[in-house]
């Protein structure tokens, strides 16, 4: 993969700063904020809203601090791998994070994603639901990599924050939220 070649060392030192954490984050049982942003999906760029994504189905927003960066790629990539998500009728996927849609486009098709990858670039979403670290190594905003999954009615039912951004990236949240989601799938 060509992920990290040619990255500037600053940009990968932005994952390996302590936390500083901004913000209260969102918990189970609160709602999602509804929310409408432009991203990539199957090589088109378009606007994708909470309400149209959990119109009859519940939705794993999987948020990541940057196309490019290798523990982020493979937690991308991974949720993509995961063939129970995509097999699942009545869960949606999207990724979120405040590179742009055109980054987004070219990250997907390099690694033949096929979920849509939103741009939250003045990060307000990020914001309301409290995953960006107010500044790790000069850089302001970062995203903090999460995972979180909301029923049809934009209820959370599951979330899961990290500790560190450069923790290693392991599917144990995705399983966790799977258990969830099964849940979710008996009652509908």
């Amino acid at each position: 993969m060509v992920c990290c070649l040619g990255v500037p060392a600053a940009f990968v030192r932005v994952l390996m700063a302590p936390p500083l954490l901004s913000l209260g984050v969102i918990n189970v049982g609160d709602q999602f904020p509804e929310f409408d942003l432009v991203g990539s999906f199957r090589g088109d760029i378009g606007s994708f809203s909470l309400s149209e994504l959990t119109d009859g189905a519940g939705l794993l927003v999987n948020v990541y601090a940057y196309d490019y960066q290798p523990i982020c790629e493979s937690q991308v990539c991974s949720v993509d791998d995961m063939e129970w998500l995509t097999l699942t009728e009545g869960l949606n996927v999207v990724g979120v994070n405040g590179d742009g849609p055109c980054a987004h486009r070219r990250f997907a098709e390099e690694n033949a994603l096929d979920y849509p990858l939103l741009s939250d670039t003045d990060h307000s979403l990020l914001h309301e639901i409290g995953v960006v670290y107010d500044e790790i190594d000069g850089l302001r905003e970062v995203p903090v990599r999460s995972v979180f999954l909301v029923d049809q009615t934009g209820t959370v039912r599951y979330r899961w924050v990290a500790a560190n951004n450069t923790d290693p990236w392991t599917t144990d949240p995705i399983r966790e939220l799977r258990e969830v989601a099964d849940g979710l799938e008996a009652v509908a």
